[in-house]
């Protein structure tokens, strides 16, 4: 089996990485050549990582015969143990790629910071990841075969419903497959690999506080963007959006999982950052998987299991905590729910669920503690950076990027406090101006919401993910009210919806809510599209064939600039983007200052005497070319306090030595662009 599994693996590595295709120039054929690459490398990613999980399964499964303790039963299923029903094997091989996602994760953290970030060093690490799967790649194959199987045959027994999904599926590919101008792509999902490259392993840098985060995501961006290219990674993030809908159809009820992949695959900024390659699709499926393991069986091991995913999700993204902590409080009220209606008194949680607890908060230290300890290894500061002040100590530039971000976060909930936040939370959520799905939860939402209620009837399994959507839907109301940040609760919010909707009797009432849920399903695509349509043409992409310079250069006047700039210099020369973000463009050395960043040029400004002693320091520092908008930072300035100068004095220095030491790189390129003048030779 190994054997075989080896000699089905090579070919497949060659087509990813050794036939380049979206470096070829065929014509009127070249993007979709790159496209077919992307999908190519991005299914090859997917299957390494079940391959992985796979393999760390069987491991442990036969660490656990050679003990003489196998998992049997209804707890099998939850540990990732084959059955004799199909959804049995499906669950399995979600857990697997689950877990392998995590493991790819964690190693391409270790193997860039202590080896390096290259093209030709990930080649060889996704060559030794491939060997180490083994055998394990056929049974990836013979998996995917009987998925695609099943999917056919469902799709006989309901074509209306296999070609909604379709559309949902399918509507969001083809921008996932054109290179994007997303904004928080370019600074910090792309920008960070680009900024790895420049320094040659993975670092955390004190003036970008995007790269002292939690990365899981991106840690998986990395190998794909350095093996295959950047389409390759949006393409591996698409391709989460069904495994997600896999995953809450078999932790929902039977009757009502159409009902559940509805509302999360219509919900507009779950579609918009499949194509967007965002972090948020990422945090939602670990915490689909979350619930899975939970809902699954019923032996303690899935509450490890179920900790191990969350501590995964949070890993991606810290907002991700409220979920963990939703089911924390969730187990709680469930119990006490059930002892009040059975009279029971005294603490409202039994031992064995206090236990299960203690195991979920074990898993989930385990998913996250990579992260900890990165932060530690760096910065000395484990929660280093938005968590930093509540650690005596705690990094000095942390404790800056906590206040700021906190004070930044204020304005998704326009200041207010207190009842007013809440009353406000639906329409921040939904109408809110902007384009970036920060308010783009959709119409199925709301309709959905009052089935949660309806679901309270139900028995304590959907009790628990009801009471646990709530608290995550109040917790969020209450706090930084950006609505992306809602994907770590759509996973309990759609379970509890299809609670409710199989609690649902009534048929007129059922042909109402399904005619509802139609309408509201097409006013999400559209609100959707529209909002990919900001920063992504499909249409322009495949249908004018024009190579991506001159794609993103006809959209974007920075890509442009950044071009331009490496096209005279040869990449040579550091770039200072102040009140700018686009990272991710720059073949030149970049030191960038972004939103919730310590900003190293007000403090170099506020230090300086004059615009002459400035520009030494910037010069001194190996910054020659500045790009900077400074409209924009003065309107982020007066917004979210971006640059904070300490003074009038020091704001004043910097201008000055824009204006006196610097000239534009270019009349055509416009005066955001700037070289740094060379010192004056004494005597002159």
């Amino acid at each position: 089996m190994r054997r075989a599994g080896t000699v089905l693996l090579w070919p497949l590595w060659f087509a990813v990485v050794a036939v380049p295709w979206s470096e070829t120039r065929f014509g009127l054929f070249a993007n979709l050549a790159a496209a077919a690459h992307a999908l190519v490398a991005a299914a090859w990613h997917w299957g390494l990582a079940m391959a992985l999980g796979e393999r760390v399964r069987r491991i442990r499964r036969s660490s656990l015969n050679a003990l003489g303790s196998p998992p049997c039963g209804r707890e099998a299923v939850a540990d990732g143990e084959r059955g004799d029903d199909p959804s049995q094997d499906a669950v399995q091989w979600l857990f697997a790629a689950g877990i392998g996602l995590g493991l790819m994760a964690v190693l391409n953290l270790l193997w860039g910071t202590f080896v390096g970030v290259s093209r030709a060093k990930f080649l060889v690490f996704d060559a030794l990841l491939a060997a180490l799967s083994g055998g394990s790649w056929l049974r990836v194959g013979r998996a995917a075969l009987s998925a695609a199987c099943g999917v056919r045959d469902a799709a006989h027994r309901r074509p209306f419903a296999a070609a909604g999904m379709a559309v949902l599926l399918f509507g969001t590919l083809p921008f996932a497959l054109t290179p994007t101008l997303f904004p928080d792509t370019i600074r910090y999902h792309f920008g960070l690999v680009r900024l790895y490259e420049t320094a040659g392993r993975i670092v955390v840098l004190s003036d970008f506080a995007e790269s002292g985060l939690s990365l899981n995501w991106q840690m998986l961006y990395l190998g794909q963007i350095e093996v295959a290219g950047e389409l390759a990674a949006q393409a591996f993030n698409w391709m989460t959006l069904p495994l997600l809908a896999a995953a809450l159809a078999l932790a929902a009820p039977r009757t009502g999982r159409l009902f559940a992949v509805v509302v999360a695959l219509s919900t507009p900024f779950l579609l918009g950052v499949s194509a967007t390659a965002n972090n948020d699709l990422g945090v939602a499926f670990f915490i689909a998987l979350m619930w899975l393991a939970l809902r699954a069986g019923t032996g303690r091991r899935r509450w490890g299991l179920a900790g191990l995913f969350g501590g995964l999700a949070v890993g991606t993204k810290y907002p991700a905590a409220f979920a963990v902590a939703a089911v924390l409080v969730a187990a709680v009220g469930e119990e006490a729910w059930r002892a009040r209606s059975e009279r029971k008194g005294g603490f409202p949680l039994s031992a064995g669920r206090f236990w299960n607890l203690i195991l979920f908060l074990s898993g989930g230290f385990l998913g996250v503690f990579p992260w900890l300890f990165r932060g530690a290894w760096f910065t000395g500061d484990p929660l280093y950076p938005s968590l930093s002040r509540w650690l005596p100590w705690g990094a000095e530039n942390g404790r800056w990027v906590a206040e700021h971000y906190a004070r930044e976060m204020t304005r998704y909930g326009g200041g207010m406090e207190g009842f007013a936040r809440w009353l406000l939370a639906p329409w921040r959520a939904t109408l809110a101006p902007d384009p970036w799905f920060e308010s783009d939860l959709g119409l199925t939402v709301w309709l959905a919401l009052p089935l949660t209620a309806l679901a309270l009837r139900g028995g304590g399994r959907a009790r628990f993910v009801v009471l646990a959507a709530w608290f995550h839907g109040a917790a969020w109301a209450a706090g930084p009210q950006v609505t992306r940040f809602l994907a770590a609760a759509m996973p309990a919010f759609t379970l509890a919806a299809a609670e409710g909707w199989t609690a649902l009797r009534d048929a007129a009432v059922r042909r109402t809510v399904r005619t509802l849920m139609l309408a509201a399903v097409v006013a999400n695509l559209w609100l959707c599209w529209m909002a990919l349509a900001e920063t992504t043409d499909p249409l322009a992409w495949f249908l004018r064939h024009s190579p991506r310079d001159a794609y993103l250069g006809a959209r974007s006047p920075l890509y442009r600039a950044a071009r331009e700039l490496e096209r005279r210099t040869g990449g040579r020369g550091a770039v200072l983007l102040f009140g700018v973000e686009g990272q991710s463009f720059f073949a030149n050395p970049v030191r960038a200052s972004g939103p919730f960043d310590p900003k190293w040029i007000v403090h170099e400004s506020a230090a300086a005497k004059s615009p002459e002693e400035l520009a030494d320091r910037l010069r001194a520092a190996e910054i020659r070319f500045l790009c900077l908008d400074p409209h924009r930072i003065d309107y982020l300035d007066r917004q979210f306090g971006y640059a904070s100068w300490p003074d009038a004095a020091a704001r004043w220095r910097f201008m000055e030595m824009v204006r006196k030491h610097s000239r534009p790189v270019s009349p055509e390129l416009g005066e955001g662009l700037r070289e740094i003048e060379p010192p004056l030779k004494p005597g002159r």
